[in-house]
């Protein structure tokens, strides 16, 4: 899991800077001729192609109204109903990358944002630059992982709301999983970076082993943590090192087979043998009477 970690907070670091480098090109005092949202919004949709697993790129205005995106039928419309607007609209802060919870998308599909704080000239808030991260985004950093039928991968929310699971588990997405006794709960309690738990899954019942790692990296200045899991199953685990006893014991019991037999023949050649010496000692006997 520190592996993933590891990448997704490379993946943060490019989405973070292509951020910064939307606001700087377009609310910069130096940024010089001001484009139509219209050359924006080509921009933006260049960028979003660039970055793999980052659906759309928007630039919302104070009032929450997408004035440029790299989807235009986004523009127009408005987000100030959306939990990552009202974050940052009531807590302005231009150095921090909010990540949002995640949420349902009009594709019905479980997703969540990144965004900027967009300041005005007075450092107020002027509005937000956001990403919208697929479930690509994270999936595909658990692909090179998935080395035996058992293992399950997970993101999560900082607040403890479930992003993914990977492979998909029928009906353990969108659970919240910040829970007394919970996996997550024991490793945010922990405040380390890696952890290994054992025991049953909440959401599952089963019984697992499972790594967690909490992605965070001081430069990005992230709001909320993201929390990664890989686990396996204990009797899965477990099953190779059953089937190698199971082995020892019939190649042990085989042993003691042979050995067995060896020494069964072992005795009734001696046994001849002494039968043997006893009739040539009886007739050495008998002719020495004569």
């Amino acid at each position: 899991s520190n592996v993933i970690a590891s990448d997704i907070i490379a993946n943060l670091i490019a989405t973070n800077n292509a951020l910064n480098g939307i606001i700087e090109e377009n609310f910069s005092p130096s940024s010089g001729h001001k484009s139509t949202p219209l050359d924006v919004s080509r921009r933006l949709n260049m960028l979003a192609l660039a970055m793999p697993g980052v659906r759309s790129l928007l630039i919302v205005d104070a009032e929450g109204i997408a004035t440029a995106a790299s989807r235009t039928i986004l523009i127009g419309q408005s987000f100030n109903h959306r939990r990552y607007f009202l974050t940052g609209r009531d807590h302005p802060d231009k150095s921090l990358l909010y990540a949002s919870p995640p949420f349902r998308s009009q594709q019905n599909d479980s997703v969540m944002t990144v965004s900027k704080m967009v300041p005005k000239p007075d450092g107020s808030f002027g509005g937000l630059v956001v990403a919208l991260l697929d479930p690509e985004y994270f999936t595909a950093m658990f692909k090179s992982v998935m080395y035996a039928p058992d293992v399950w991968g997970m993101v999560v929310h900082g607040d403890g709301e479930q992003l993914i699971n990977y492979p998909p588990q029928n009906n353990k997405d969108d659970k919240n999983l910040d829970l007394p006794g919970s996996f997550f709960r024991s490793h945010r309690e922990s405040k380390q970076l890696n952890s290994i738990w054992k025991g049953k899954v909440d959401t599952t019942g089963e019984q697992r082993l499972m790594a967690l790692s909490t992605v965070e990296q001081a430069s990005l200045h992230m709001d909320k943590v993201i929390v990664v899991g890989l686990s396996r199953k204990l009797s899965a685990i477990a099953e190779p090192t059953s089937k190698q006893l199971i082995n020892y014991c019939f190649i042990y019991a085989l042993l003691m087979l042979l050995c067995g037999a060896w020494l069964y023949r072992a005795q009734i050649k001696r046994a001849d043998i002494e039968s043997l010496n006893a009739i040539k000692e009886s007739e050495a006997r008998f002719r020495t009477l004569i």
